[in-house]
């Protein structure tokens, strides 16, 4: 376990300019006060939603597949590059509420 991170959250992402930023807002202040790591995969998108996670959420990792190898190679990519005990994964189009 690398740097004790509880836990890692992955986010799959194609094209979801539209989601993205409020996705990771809310699981960022979700994880305010818990050791942890967000990856977004994303799958080859085309419509600037890489460029606002580097511009908005600069602590967050990003891993840029050149083309859409599909959800279940994005989810792969993901829980391979994480080190919590705990893996959560979300879609883009996910909003964390009430925690």
């Amino acid at each position: 376990m690398k740097d004790n991170i509880y836990i890692s959250v992955v986010v799959i992402s194609f094209n979801g300019i539209e989601f993205i930023e409020d996705c990771l807002a809310t699981v960022q202040t979700s994880l305010n006060n818990i050791n942890s790591e967000i990856l977004v995969v994303d799958n080859g998108s085309a419509d600037g939603t890489v460029e606002l996670i580097e511009n908005k959420f600069p602590n967050i990792r990003v891993l840029k597949n050149a083309d859409n190898l599909g959800f279940a190679k994005a989810v792969n990519q993901g829980f391979e590059m994480t080190s919590g005990v705990y893996i959560v994964l979300l879609y883009l189009d996910t909003s964390i509420v009430g925690i």
